[in-house]
């Protein structure tokens, strides 16, 4: 490529290289945003208007970078789903491999994870370990006084109210005789013996049904005594599930 006749100045020349026409008339052959590049890197554009004006060939600029738009969206079989809180997906792409082309972006769309709504506890999980089965009163009562202050385990139904049968006759009759002899000395005796096995065992009756130990002292409230007595009439907590989800 040569140039002309040395009748324009740099600026001139640089808006010769910028018009379509004028850069045709000159002999240069590329395009537009060539062009631009060569105009925007003054010492490309000094070394081809020296050049230009000396007479001499034009050197051809350096490979100016193409100009691309700006990337679009991924497109191809993937779909981004809808995020359960209401937020938009977060697309993640791989890195470029080093020392060459980037590849081509696979979004992988990363959806938070739903959480579960938090309704409070309702049960307190029992222990594995089922509540040793009772027959009679005399076993029950064995039991009961062989945890006498355990509040450990488990404890069935049937030695709970065996247990509560044993402890109404026990204070019955203790009333009895200190009606008799005009003296509280049986009752008090009978309560403050009575007082830690009840208490152990209506815990362990309490596990057993699916409720913390703390539910004993729902009984200081008032009404309390007919939500314990309701509490300790539930069966075990397993069945008790398994019944609801078979209904269910």
């Amino acid at each position: 490529m040569y140039g002309g006749q040395p009748t324009t100045t740099l600026d001139q020349f640089a808006n010769s290289i910028r018009n379509p026409v004028a850069r045709q008339q000159l002999g240069f052959t590329f395009s537009d945003a060539e062009a631009e590049w060569i105009v925007t890197h003054g010492p490309v554009l000094q070394s081809m208007y020296d050049a230009w004006l000396s007479g001499k060939p034009v050197p051809s600029p350096p490979a100016a970078p193409s100009v691309t738009s700006a990337p679009s969206a991924p497109t191809g079989p993937y779909r981004a789903e809808q995020s359960p809180y209401g937020r938009p997906p977060i697309a993640a792409y791989p890195p470029a491999p080093a020392g060459g082309a980037p590849a081509q972006a696979q979004p992988v769309y990363l959806v938070p994870a739903p959480q579960p709504m938090y309704a409070g506890p309702q049960y307190s999980r029992p222990a594995s370990d089922p509540a040793p089965y009772v027959g009679n009163l005399l076993v029950a009562v064995r039991s009961v006084f062989s945890k006498f202050a355990d509040f450990t385990g488990r404890a069935g139904r049937p030695e709970y109210w065996w247990w509560v049968l044993f402890t109404f006759a026990v204070a019955l009759n203790a009333v009895v005789i200190d009606a008799a002899i005009d003296a509280p000395a049986f009752t008090t005796a009978t309560w403050l013996i009575l007082l830690l096995p009840s208490l152990a065992v209506t815990v362990r009756r309490l596990r057993d049904a699916g409720f913390g130990w703390g539910w004993i002292f729902i009984s200081l409230a008032p009404f309390g005594g007919i939500a314990l007595l309701v509490m300790t009439l539930q069966g075990p907590y397993e069945e008790r599930q398994a019944s609801q989800s078979w209904a269910g």
